[in-house]
């Protein structure tokens, strides 16, 4: 007589069509595994396909580096920085391609390092496009560009380097990163060679 609440998360597939869509639960024998019950939700619901792309843009910087053997980082585009609302920023665009369709959703981090040290000075953590296109949604082949920001107050004057990659939330482990020579690069991050400057 005992009630059981449960939840679940269920992943769409990526390469799901759009239209509208029921949800069922089937009950099943663990022993046996044939058929206890079932049950059809009367309401409907829409699925919306994501616009895709599988065209590579220009871009400014290549870097080809490989995450996990999943995702590859095409390469990236890089601003100065610039002072906006008494805040100093510096914007990241990053060109992502899935080289399977992701088993994970990954997060990204953008850590802005002291080379002296090692030392993380400011940084962008987060999942593609601010949580809004998470990794286990793409498609083997497709192209996701972002820019991320990596906020510079309280940075103290200095010359920094920017460092990309790639990790499991839930693991908190980093996808192993290849360079295009195949050689696993250290930490698991791409270190961009441009010199970010602090804050004067």
């Amino acid at each position: 007589g005992a009630f059981v609440v449960g939840q679940t998360r269920l992943n769409v597939p990526a390469g799901l069509a759009s239209g509208r869509y029921r949800l069922g639960v089937v009950a099943l024998n663990l022993s046996t595994q044939s058929e206890e019950g079932s049950y059809l939700a009367p309401s409907t619901f829409e699925v919306i396909g994501h616009p895709r792309s599988f065209t590579v843009p220009p871009i400014q910087h290549r870097s080809d580096v490989e995450f996990g053997k999943q995702i590859r980082l095409l390469g990236y585009d890089l601003k100065p920085p610039v002072k906006s609302a008494g805040q100093q920023q510096v914007a990241l665009t990053l060109y992502w391609q899935a080289m399977v369709a992701p088993q994970g959703d990954y997060k990204v981090f953008a850590h802005l390092l002291d080379p002296t040290n090692e030392k993380i000075a400011a940084q962008h953590d987060a999942m593609p496009l601010e949580g809004r296109y998470p990794t286990s949604w793409w498609a083997a082949g497709e192209v996701v560009c972002e820019t991320v920001t990596v906020d510079l107050t309280g940075v103290k004057p200095g010359a920094y380097r920017l460092a990309v990659g790639l990790y499991d939330a839930n693991t908190m482990t980093r996808l192993a990163a290849l360079g295009p020579n195949g050689v696993r690069l250290d930490a698991d991050r791409i270190v961009l060679p441009e010199s970010i400057p602090g804050p004067p």
